[in-house]
């Protein structure tokens, strides 16, 4: 089994109802992961309509860890991040910060992003 197989049955037996929404999406996608042509280094999200990737095209995870330490964040029990890509800055936050419990939330308003990246 994949690791998208993997994902998607996770969200079905946990989220029934993101993943019907997911499922109901057209299987062409305005949205493609890039894999990094760096050895060591992550994918990338790309708009296909736009041509614009979503992180720095050299090295996406450390260009999300520079802008999360360039907020100077005061309190790490209750964040909410506007947008999940591939979730870089979330996970760039939670090492930086070496959050333990608290609160946070992942608002994705696009699901063909979200789709992209299971």
């Amino acid at each position: 089994m994949s690791i998208a197989d993997n994902n998607y049955s996770a969200l079905k037996n946990f989220y029934p109802e993101i993943y019907k929404r997911l499922m109901a999406l057209p299987k062409a996608s305005d949205y493609q992961i890039i894999q990094p042509t760096l050895k060591g280094s992550v994918p990338n999200l790309m708009n296909k309509k736009t041509k614009t990737l979503f992180y720095d095209e050299v090295n996406p995870y450390a260009a999300a860890e520079k802008d999360i330490v360039s907020r100077k964040i005061r309190i790490t029990g209750l964040n909410i991040f506007l947008g999940a890509g591939l979730m870089y800055q979330v996970f760039a936050f939670f090492q930086k910060y070496k959050v333990d419990g608290g609160a946070h939330i992942i608002i994705e308003k696009n699901p063909a992003i979200f789709a992209a990246a299971m």
